[in-house]
């Protein structure tokens, strides 16, 4: 159109796109040699296109939440390179254009109320832990790390509303998923582990069994948060393999597949492993044991066994002292520390049943009970090793209803999403709805062994299962207003 306009011929709109590729590049050039940091240069570049982009489509800006989010990109680049945080500026930004959008474009996000509800009475009960918190610095900074994380919970939810934003998240997170894994698979192989591949690959010299020690990889984390956020991946993957009708995306998604399960069997975590094994039952059930998919399972478990790290089957054997095995296995230091730290998280629940001993105080209460108990020789703070008993040792019974509260309203409305899909004649986004809610019981199986040390993959996830229902019900909408199906069915698919 513009070359109709301007009689422009194809040389001459080759040579204007050369000129103002090589205007730019000397611009940039410049630029980083003037203000002596590529990187910075490189982001704020970054950051303005995705801006631009997000003002025409807000889709965008949620992708790159999910991605940077996930991949942990902020962090990394504030503790390995020095950069300004990321993420401070882009969610209140992103929050600022969906009100924008509100108020100046009239277009309306999806519905929210509901989810700023739960939300706010789970941070009343934190905010109320100030009053009588032994630690109140750490009760503040932990509910100011909550606003924030509600925050992008928040912004999820108002933003994902339409089935294919859905199947694009879920992308998203994939695609997060092999960028990480993949480095950290590559990292394993090739015994690469004093190179953190720019922070998003470490690793560390930990206990596997016994006296053993040896490398374990991390991630962007630590070994056992990187298995715990992995495992979510693991069922989003085999549903894409499973579902996906380009086999280019199927090609990706066994990819993800591979890297995302060798990854959590490289971090030697033991919770990891029972959490994956739960999430690969779980979508086996759901799959009616088809025998081609379960052919490709088994060629893709052989493969995986050829990379089991030698120590990992003695360690992953330590389980059965969980159930009635080995009980010299129980003298381990780990299982005696991990014993302690839960007697204590129960301990404390038990004392201060009602309001708990504040946000993020079980660690300045932890060596009261310890050495009352004689479990742990470390004479040093710990961490509660249970996200459930961490809720309830520090929030106690009012915390644990708000919690039980989100978790109700997440599993409801996932079942509902599936049912409305279902309905509306979308298969492929009532198998994504399903994936999604095995991944978090994943992940919620996994934090039976790990508290909420990095806390915002756990509301991502929320973040996700909440806006699913709106997605259902707006796909839906349109299913009605295309093909005029009567009011009166919306009875049958609930609220």
């Amino acid at each position: 159109m513009i070359a109709a306009r301007w009689n422009l011929s194809k040389e001459q709109i080759v040579l204007g796109t050369a000129v103002v590729a090589a205007a730019v590049g000397l611009a940039v050039g410049f630029l980083a040699g003037f203000i002596g940091q590529p990187l910075y240069l490189f982001g704020a570049l970054a950051a303005v296109g995705i801006g631009l982009l997000t003002l025409f489509k807000i889709e965008f800006g949620l992708l790159a939440l999910i991605i940077i989010t996930y991949t942990r990109l902020s962090d990394v680049l504030v503790q390995f390179h020095g950069a300004p945080s990321v993420a401070k500026l882009f969610v209140p930004a992103l929050l600022l254009v969906v009100f924008a959008r509100w108020l100046i474009l009239q277009k309306k996000p999806a519905p929210w109320t509901k989810t700023a509800v739960l939300l706010g009475v789970y941070g009343l009960v934190g905010f109320a832990s100030l009053l009588y918190a032994a630690d109140a610095a750490a009760a503040q900074s932990a509910l100011s790390d909550y606003v924030k994380d509600a925050l992008i919970v928040l912004v999820i939810v108002m933003i994902l509303q339409r089935g294919e934003s859905f199947r694009r998240v879920i992308w998203a997170l994939l695609a997060s998923g092999i960028f990480l894994a993949t480095i950290t698979t590559f990292q394993h192989l090739t015994g690469t582990f004093t190179n953190a591949y720019g922070g998003f690959a470490q690793a560390e010299v930990q206990q596997i069994i016994g006296e053993t020690n040896d490398f374990r990889i991390a991630g962007p984390l630590s070994s056992n948060f990187y298995a715990l956020i992995l495992v979510p991946l693991v069922p989003l993957a085999i549903d894409r393999l499973w579902h996906e009708k380009s086999n280019w995306l199927r090609l990706l998604a066994g990819w993800a597949l591979l890297v995302t399960v060798l990854s959590i069997i490289f971090t030697y975590s033991r919770g990891g492993f029972l959490a994956l094994v739960v999430v690969v039952f779980l979508m086996l059930l759901r799959m009616k044991l088809n025998p081609w998919f379960l052919a490709a399972l088994v060629v893709g478990g052989l493969i995986v066994w050829q990379f089991l790290p030698a120590q990992y089957t003695d360690r992953i054997g330590t389980l059965s002292s969980l159930f009635g095995g080995d009980s010299g296995v129980a003298t381990d230091v780990s299982f005696r520390g991990r014993l302690s730290e839960t007697t204590a998280a129960w301990l404390m629940f038990l004392d201060h049943p009602i309001q708990g001993v504040g946000l993020a105080n079980y660690n300045a209460n932890y060596q009261a009970y310890s050495q009352n108990l004689g479990l742990d020789p470390r004479l040093e703070a710990r961490s509660a090793h249970s996200l459930y008993l961490e809720v309830a040792a520090e929030t106690g019974i009012m915390g644990l209803m708000a919690f039980g509260a989100i978790l109700w309203v997440l599993f409801r409305g996932l079942w509902q999403a599936n049912l409305i899909f279902k309905k509306a004649d979308l298969p492929d986004y009532a198998n994504l709805t399903i994936a999604l809610a095995i991944a978090l019981v994943g992940y919620l199986v996994g934090s039976i062994f790990l508290h909420l040390a990095y806390a915002r993959y756990f509301w991502l996830f929320i973040g996700l299962g909440l806006a699913v229902p709106n997605v259902a019900r707006w796909e839906w909408a349109q299913r009605r207003a295309k093909t005029a199906v009567p009011a009166a069915s919306d009875e049958a698919i609930g609220p």
